[in-house]
């Protein structure tokens, strides 16, 4: 579901419980239930004011995007094992925990946050 750059401010997403993609970025949405959507594979939130995302009933979730969000200041990830992609840019996390995860291949962050349990070659850090 594609719903990029839109006037939008709430979605219902427990209609869709087979949804795999979720694009809300750059919309006026501020908090989001995806705990009925089990199927989720990607995520991007970037660029909204969302300040919590509860991804744990999200296990085959594969890529998490949230750039551009000053109000999202944590992300617990460990119930998505097959995460491959995050990225934390411009966002209010400064410090995330990626060890345990063997499929991933992409961290996209600021140049001073704190990436544990990741190979440095894997991480791609933006100035601010």
């Amino acid at each position: 579901m594609q719903c990029i750059d839109t006037d939008i401010s709430s979605i219902d997403t427990g209609l869709f419980p087979k949804l795999r993609d979720l694009q809300i970025g750059g919309t006026k949405i501020d908090s989001i239930d995806l705990s009925n959507n089990p199927e989720l594979e990607a995520l991007d939130v970037s660029d909204t004011v969302i300040g919590n995302l509860d991804l744990s009933n999200n296990p085959k979730l594969m890529a998490v995007h949230c750039s551009n969000c000053d109000n999202l200041c944590s992300l617990d990830l460990k119930n998505n094992p097959h995460i491959q992609e995050i990225s934390i840019d411009y966002s209010g996390i400064s410090k995330l925990d990626v060890s345990g995860f063997s499929e991933i291949n992409t961290v996209v962050c600021d140049m001073d946050d704190e990436i544990l349990g990741c190979d440095e070659r894997l991480i791609l850090r933006r100035d601010k």
